[in-house]
C-alpha cells in the first residue's frame, strides 16, 4: 500500500487477476510506485487481466503515473493475448476517464462496471 489507510493505492494478483485500489486521494506517484515494485518483482506480466476498484477514490487523477505507467507496463502488446482491463466505479464523469484511458493503451479492452463479480467474469472471459 502506498499512502494511508483512507488515501492510497494497493496492488496485488490473485488467481492470474491484477487487482488495483485506489483509495481517496492517493498520493501523487503512489500508483507508477506500486507498478515498478510490482514489476520489479515479476509480479505483472505482458497482457495481465487488471481489476480497478475506484468505488472508493475521491481525489484527483494522477495522469503522470498513468502515463509512466503506459511506459512501464506491456499491455496491449502481446498480439497473441488479449488484455483486459475492468473498472468498478459509480462516477458520473467515468466516461471521460475511459476514453483517456483507451487512448493511452490503445490494444488494451477498457470497460466499467457496477459490481466485482460481473467485471471479474468479463476478465476471465476467453477473448
Amino acid at each position: 500500500m502506498r499512502g494511508t489507510a483512507q488515501d492510497g493505492v494497493s496492488l496485488h494478483v490473485e488467481g492470474g487477476l491484477l487487482h488495483i485500489r485506489i483509495l481517496g486521494d492517493a498520493p501523487a506517484g503512489g500508483l507508477a510506485d506500486c507498478f515498478r515494485e510490482a514489476l520489479a518483482t515479476g509480479v505483472i506480466t505482458d497482457s495481465m487481466p487488471a481489476l480497478v476498484d475506484l468505488t472508493r477514490f475521491s481525489g484527483r487523477v494522477d495522469w503522470q503515473s498513468v502515463r509512466q505507467i503506459s511506459d512501464l507496463v506491456p499491455w496491449g502488446r502481446d498480439e497473441t493475448r488479449s488484455s483486459r482491463v475492468a473498472y468498478l466505479s459509480d462516477s458520473p464523469w467515468f466516461g471521460a476517464i475511459l476514453k483517456v484511458a483507451a487512448a493511452l493503451y490503445p490494444r488494451t479492452a477498457h470497460r466499467r462496471f457496477d459490481d466485482a463479480p460481473t467485471a471479474l467474469e468479463w476478465l476471465r472471459a476467453e477473448s
